[in-house]
């Protein structure tokens, strides 16, 4: 399989599979269920319109809760990733 660079500002995230646990979001207005998965690469960083650069917060093999919505699921050689924004990550697990 070829080499996938996200572009600028996303992360590219395979899910974990059979687990089920997860992360709860919850603010004033709702209550959302996070998606577990592990960072397969990065892209770079990206500057925002307030011109301020936004580097990627997690790295490759990173565990990461991202949020549910606003990624786009690609099936590549039957595995299936996500490309998720930087600031839809949500959280990152630490041992």
């Amino acid at each position: 399989m070829n080499k996938l660079i996200p572009m600028p500002g996303f992360v590219l995230v395979e899910p974990i599979k059979g687990e089920t646990e997860g992360a709860w979001l919850m603010s004033e207005v709702n209550m959302e269920k996070q998606q577990k998965g592990v960072v397969v690469s990065c892209g770079e960083e990206v500057t925002n319109e307030w011109n301020t650069q936004i580097k990627c917060p997690v790295k490759e093999g990173d565990v990461i809760y991202h949020r549910s919505w606003g990624h786009e699921t690609i099936n590549i050689d039957g595995r299936e990733l996500r490309v998720v924004k930087f600031l839809d990550v949500c959280l990152k697990v630490e041992n």
